[in-house]
């Protein structure tokens, strides 16, 4: 397996003993194993249907000990004690680094008490913005879009929110410095002939480099979360024209439950409820707003004139 991206600092964690880095936010111990069987029993099942992919995915407790075991278009088992992280994995397929970076980590990282949602983070100035929306529905083509006008890539498909030493708001540390995007995508926002790596040999999605990378900055004050909400069909004429609606209070818990890395796996792991309580200081602290607008380069355009208003 390799373990060539663990060198890199990871929304704040630093994995030993393949990273150097100076300590962020936390350190984990990384080691490898051919025990691919999971201990105790099944707490929480989870399966995710996509046009593109499926993903089942099985938890186990054994005392302190969680096991997620994944089967999509890589395999294999994580195996989380304390700072402790063992990865036995399938050589066969999509590589562990792709499932670490997400539901793995976010695993360890919600146990920690940080909560993790499954979006794209980016920075440009002073703002620094999530976005959230279902896989398939635009998010890292939006992202790429952003890019080219001047915003830099924090991470690709989930974000922590780290609470900052005064409890007043989130910091955002990066993700690894590559984002995965549907030919369709590359082909729409970047324009490149480049041939880029698949993310798996049977799955279309590439590994797209970005630089800089995440040496470049060590963290971000959170400004923005923005909902995005795609019309493929638009209701109006104006095919320029977005909507832009302010989320408070319960509706904005809401929309940030929906965006969620693992589904309900809160709840047998028994933080569901500090969870929601987390969502609700989110939601008090962070401006959630729900974008909608029309698919198209029109679409992306008029977000990106409006985030720099």
């Amino acid at each position: 397996m390799s373990m060539a991206m663990f060198c890199h600092p990871l929304h704040g964690v630093v994995c030993r003993p393949w990273s150097n880095s100076t300590p962020l936010r936390y350190e984990l111990e990384l080691t490898e194993s051919n025990n691919f069987v999971p201990q105790g029993p099944v707490i929480w099942e989870g399966r995710q249907d996509e046009k593109r992919f499926n993903t089942n995915l099985k938890l186990h407790k054994n005392n302190n000990e969680y096991s997620l075991a994944i089967n999509c278009q890589g395999s294999g088992v994580f195996k989380l004690n304390n700072n402790k992280f063992e990865i036995s994995w399938r050589s066969e397929g999509t590589q562990a680094s792709h499932y670490f970076q997400s539901m793995g980590l976010a695993l360890w990282l919600e146990l920690q008490g940080v909560i993790c949602l499954h979006g794209n983070a980016l920075t440009k100035n002073n703002r620094t913005i999530v976005l959230l929306a279902p896989s398939g529905t635009g998010k890292s083509t939006l992202s790429s879009w952003l890019m080219q006008q001047g915003y830099q890539l924090m991470s690709d498909d989930m974000v922590a929110l780290h609470k900052t030493e005064k409890g007043n708001g989130y910091r955002l540390f990066p993700s690894w410095p590559v984002m995965r995007l549907w030919p369709d995508s590359i082909n729409t926002t970047l324009n490149s002939n480049e041939q880029h790596e698949k993310v798996h040999a049977n799955f279309d999605k590439k590994v797209i480099s970005v630089q800089p990378n995440n040496e470049n900055f060590k963290s971000k004050l959170l400004t923005d979360i923005i909902i995005l909400n795609r019309q493929d069909t638009p209701k109006t004429k104006n095919k320029n024209n977005i909507d832009v609606r302010s989320l408070n209070g319960s509706a904005a818990v809401m929309a940030l439950l929906k965006n969620t890395i693992l589904g309900e796996v809160y709840r047998p792991l028994n933080i569901e409820a500090e969870r929601l309580t987390g969502l609700a200081q989110v939601a008090q602290k962070v401006q959630i707003s729900e974008l909608t607008y029309p698919s198209g380069i029109q679409g992306l355009q008029a977000i990106a004139g409006w985030l720099d208003k």
